[in-house]
């Protein structure tokens, strides 16, 4: 018996190899686990970072889209319950995008003034990620919150800028309903993201500026064009003015986007219609036959009266406006109306007048189109 218990005891040795043994195998299992992991979760970046450029490059000037992906990714991947992006418009922080069911206190497209109260201004104020572990606990130091984030469940929140050469433009902000910190990977990932960010707004804002450049290089060449082919007419043909009027006429219905046009000589006493582009013959006749003195009834006539432009959004809608026959207009749909007296050493010649046959107003640019026709001096 002595003997057995000598024997048992000899293996004693190997089980307690056998014990660390395991113990090892389940250390370099977890390291193999988490490795994995990580492996993973940096695949699944390296994937989000590639999708949201790819978006950049094949749409830049969509920026919309790039921004609510990047919000629902940078929620998702930084495991956070929420995310938002907000832009700067001067003073104030617009909330562009949200993602995840937390409210926010701003609707898209909403703003507030940007403030040290709460995280986001503050990121943006500092021009740093600035870390709330705990909201409640940070209560005094963001006031803001209080009100918003507090009262809504959120407890940690995180906050990078987005900065353009150091300019803040707008924040990045991802929020939890509990007390738990974001990691560092997670801190580094919300700022590549917010780079991201800078990317798709910065690329937007340079086309649409160079695009805003072509249109007005574009309208600059349309009407030296149209400038051109009246004074050739008018060269050409020095005392006939019917081809002057119907050419100028018809370049204002085509670069100010509207619908008729006139031009309404006056003799010292009356109006009368001389030429008109674009209305249906029954309006074409109405506006041609008759003289009508200056007066404040319509655009045109108060135009002469007054000698200075007239623009009415709305002729049917307007107080100021009694047309005469009224039921001519309403059946033309005459609405939006531009009239601008035509002018030589302050002697009032006539009135040129457009309109469109809806409700939308004219811009600076085409008011200052009709006001600088080859016919109005």
């Amino acid at each position: 018996m002595a003997r057995l218990g000598a024997s048992k005891r000899k293996k004693n040795p190997h089980a307690n190899q056998l014990s660390q043994l395991k113990k090892e195998l389940k250390r370099v299992n977890e390291q193999l686990e988490s490795r994995d992991r990580e492996l993973a979760e940096a695949l699944e970046q390296q994937t989000s970072t590639s999708d949201i450029l790819r978006m950049i490059a094949r749409s830049p000037a969509e920026l919309q889209p790039v921004l609510d992906e990047i919000a629902e990714r940078a929620a998702k991947l930084c495991d956070a319950q929420d995310a938002a992006i907000f832009r700067v418009d001067g003073n104030f922080l617009r909330l562009a995008t949200h993602f995840g069911p937390i409210p926010m206190p701003d609707a898209v497209g909403e703003s507030r003034v940007i403030d040290r109260d709460r995280p986001s201004g503050r990121a943006i104020a500092d021009r740093q990620t600035i870390h709330v572990h705990d909201l409640r606990a940070a209560e005094t130091e963001f006031p803001g919150a209080k009100t918003h984030g507090i009262a809504v469940g959120v407890r940690t929140v995180l906050s990078t800028p987005l900065l353009r050469e150091g300019t803040p433009i707008g924040a990045i902000h991802i929020r939890r309903g509990e007390v738990r910190p974001f990691s560092d990977r997670q801190i580094k990932l919300l700022e590549t993201f917010a780079d991201q960010a800078v990317i798709a707004i910065e690329n937007a804002r340079l086309i649409h500026e160079q695009q805003a450049r072509n249109r007005e290089l574009t309208e600059a060449l349309e009407q030296q064009t149209a400038t051109s082919e009246v004074l050739n007419i008018i060269s050409s043909s020095p005392t006939d003015l019917e081809p002057v009027f119907q050419t100028i006429l018809s370049n204002i219905t085509r670069l100010c986007e509207s619908n008729i046009a006139h031009v309404a000589l006056f003799d010292g006493e009356v109006l009368t219609v001389v030429a008109q582009h674009g209305a249906t013959p029954e309006f074409a006749e109405f506006i041609l036959k008759g003289n009508r003195p200056p007066s404040r009834e319509t655009p045109t006539r108060l135009a002469a009266l007054e000698r200075r432009t007239v623009h009415a959004s709305d002729l049917l809608s307007d107080p100021e406006f009694s047309p005469p026959s009224l039921d001519v207009y309403q059946k033309e749909n005459i609405r939006t109306t531009l009239s601008t007296p035509m002018l030589r050493e302050d002697r009032l010649v006539g009135v040129m007048t457009t309109w469109r046959r809806e409700v939308r107003p004219f811009t600076d640019k085409q008011i200052a189109l009709v006001q600088t026709s080859p016919i109005r001096q």
